[in-house]
């Protein structure tokens, strides 16, 4: 929290003055200080990329507004930024480990934003992310380390770390003696923030996409064609038992798991060559459906199980943006069919208006036609 906040505090000292601002901009060379949002937390990315990229020139920026600036709170906030916050190695250390993990989940995430994203792609991404992320908790620090030197070298920064001052605690009579104090500040830091960000990084990702993986132990062995086919009929049968008892609620089911495990069975040795992914399974299952009848529902639930909902939060984000204080005695009907178009701009301007019209018209038609 205290990192973001001197972020913050440097994008408010200088997008508070339009003099200050240019002052930011006749200094940084490529990206300008960003602020932060509640929204968007891809923000945060690029407020710490401004930093990564441009330590030295946003405290050269810092040191010229303290020095043309005849506001003295102004000229406070600008010199304790600059000798005490960007001016800090830990800061900059800070700054290094959190570009190297914001920028691992920003990947991950636009790849999950797709349209086309699949289950099996998504939990694959996923892993990949946990993977790097515990492989970055054990080398990590290292490299961000040398790095950071690199840079306080340039910047003439003191490369310690601050030496927190041991609180005393009121012992009981039955107090075990401890070897207190005897990490360094450089453990310390490493032990208190580095692996403690780590970690948490970890365990929210394995919270937020345990559903995904629950998805993935059921839906797992419909993936692929190659895969289905290398099961043996024992857990082929477990794989389709398993998927009809968790579609099954009470009395009802969308499935039966014994007559899924035996459409699979020829599915998958009359399926083409062509076809190996599971949206191409169910588009040659669209044509002779009616032979596959528990097959087709179990593709059609595991490609209907949402992977991300910007799409939706997208969709509601255009609501304001239509229906805006001009528009306020918009009809309902009007207003859901241009939703419909902005959201699907992309269907929409491959549609021909000709035939458009040509069939509005059609529909519409009021013309009688009176014998004479």
């Amino acid at each position: 929290m205290t990192f973001f906040g001197v972020s913050q505090r440097i994008y408010v000292i200088f997008a508070a003055s339009p003099a200050r601002w240019k002052i930011l901009e006749d200094t940084v060379p490529y990206i300008t200080a960003k602020p932060l949002s509640d929204t968007r937390w891809e923000c945060r990315l690029e407020s710490v990329e401004a930093l990564w990229y441009q330590m030295s020139e946003i405290r050269e920026a810092l040191f010229a507004v303290a020095d043309q600036s005849w506001d003295p709170m102004v000229k406070a906030k600008a010199e304790s930024l600059a000798n005490f916050e960007v001016g800090n190695f830990e800061f900059i250390l800070a700054t290094i480990i959190w570009y190297d993990i914001l920028f691992a989940v920003n990947t991950v995430s636009k790849s999950l934003q797709s349209a086309n994203m699949q289950l099996d792609v998504a939990v694959q991404q996923i892993k990949g992310l946990v993977t790097y992320l515990t492989k970055y908790q054990d080398t990590g620090f290292h490299s961000a380390m040398n790095t950071a030197k690199e840079i306080a070298s340039a910047m003439d920064v003191e490369q310690v770390f601050k030496q927190n001052r041991n609180r005393r605690r009121k012992r009981q009579f039955d107090y075990e003696s401890r070897d207190e104090g005897m990490l360094s500040a450089e453990q310390a830091f490493r032990t208190g923030y580095f692996t403690c960000i780590i970690n948490q990084a970890i365990t929210s990702m394995n919270t937020r996409f345990e559903q995904l993986q629950q998805y993935d132990t059921l839906f797992g062995f419909l993936y692929n064609i190659n895969t289905m086919r290398q099961l043996n009929d024992d857990d082929f049968l477990k794989c389709c038992m398993d998927l009809d008892l968790a579609l099954r609620s009470e009395s009802l089911r969308d499935l039966d798991g014994a007559d899924l495990c035996a459409e699979l069975k020829i599915f998958r040795e009359i399926v083409p060559e062509s076809v190996r992914i599971a949206i191409q399974c169910l588009q040659y299952l669209w044509t002779i459906r009616d032979s596959f009848p528990n097959t087709a529902i179990a593709y059609r639930i595991l490609l209907t199980i949402p992977v991300r909902v910007a799409s939706a939060e997208r969709s509601f984000s255009k609501l304001k943006l239509i229906k805006n204080y001009l528009r306020s005695t918009m009809s309902q009907d009007r207003f859901c069919g241009l939703v419909i178009l902005s959201i699907e701009k992309d269907i929409a301007s491959t549609l021909d208006y000709n035939d458009l019209i040509h069939e509005f018209s059609t529909r519409k038609a009021r013309k009688v036609y009176f014998r004479l």
